[in-house]
């Protein structure tokens, strides 16, 4: 039994760290250039021919500076792509999505991100899931808690053609992903200040206070990092329980970002609010991303049914 990624998986996931450690976030044409947007579609479809396992490493790696793009390619590849692709096949449509020359998005809730750059929108706010062309009709683009770089918008009314919904398993594990990469960034932040901050004659890391909580976020995000890569692999293998297991790994991880960013904020003192440093631009993202693609009471649902059901049975 292997816990860590293969040589393979840990390259890809490098060759995103490169992008992300600019102080800029990273423009569309350099995210189409690293292929994330068909890291699940095959080969022949202009994509990687990988899985959701690489792709949760992606997003993790992205997200720990740039949480909002994240969410922009799990929506993307996860809420349009993957649906799609499983409808259709290769067609012209999923060529575009997988090369990065058309972006989907996902409505789950009022906001929409990144809705003016869309082409083509998974809509699941009605009684059917629907598939809506682009350009997409942006009513307001409102202030947001986090993920403002997602520019988000509020659509009108629109009309699509019914399909089959994107899995919920997979929507799960990429946002459980995302809030991975919350944590690891918080977790570094959080490190790199506590050496960094002198008081009493040294630096804080050497407090007890402060090794605690970097101790609980670490232990923390280790495990909800194997939870949402076991979720992954099994999305991969279409293996029976995976509901259960990808909405256990959106809420370990999801709640595991609040907490991490809600330390690592404690650990900077005033500086924490301040938009100079990381923390205050991830520590409102870990609570935008909770309520991304349904709630965490509803994940839970989810899981209790599974529970139940196998007690029964």
């Amino acid at each position: 039994m292997n816990f860590g990624p293969s040589e393979d998986q840990r390259a890809i996931a490098a060759a995103v760290r490169d992008v992300v450690a600019q102080d800029v976030p990273p423009s569309v044409d350099a995210l189409r250039a690293l292929g994330l947007f068909g890291v699940i579609a095959p080969v022949t479809a202009g994509g990687s021919g990988l899985g959701v396992v690489e792709l949760s490493l992606c997003l993790e790696v992205l997200a720990t500076r740039w949480p909002s793009l994240a969410r922009g390619v799990q929506a993307h590849a996860l809420g349009v792509l993957r649906p799609l692709l499983a409808v259709e096949g290769v067609t012209p449509r999923t060529r575009a999505l997988a090369e990065g020359r058309a972006l989907g998005t996902l409505r789950t809730g009022q906001l929409v991100p990144f809705a003016a750059r869309a082409q083509w929108l998974m809509d699941l706010t009605g009684a059917h899931a629907t598939l809506v062309a682009g350009p997409l009709p942006v009513e307001a683009t409102p202030a947001v808690l986090g993920l403002r770089e997602a520019e988000h918008g509020v659509l009108g009314p629109v009309g699509g053609k019914a399909m089959a919904p994107p899995a919920r398993d997979a929507l799960d594990v990429g946002i459980a992903a995302i809030a991975l990469g919350i944590a690891r960034g918080a977790l570094t932040a959080a490190c790199r200040y506590a050496q960094e901050r002198h008081q009493f004659g040294g630096p804080i890391a050497r407090f007890q206070a402060s090794q605690w909580k970097i101790a609980d976020s670490a232990t923390e995000l280790d495990a909800a990092r194997l939870v949402t890569l076991a979720a992954a692999a099994a999305v991969d293998a279409e293996r029976p329980g995976r509901a259960r297991l990808a909405a256990q790994a959106a809420v370990l991880a999801t709640e595991a970002a609040v907490r991490t960013t809600d330390r690592a904020l404690q650990l900077h003192g005033g500086y924490g609010y301040v938009t100079d440093f990381i923390v205050e631009r991830l520590y409102r993202d870990a609570r935008a991303l909770r309520f991304a693609d349904g709630t965490p009471d509803a994940r839970r649902d989810t899981i209790a049914a599974a529970a139940l059901g196998h007690a029964r049975g």
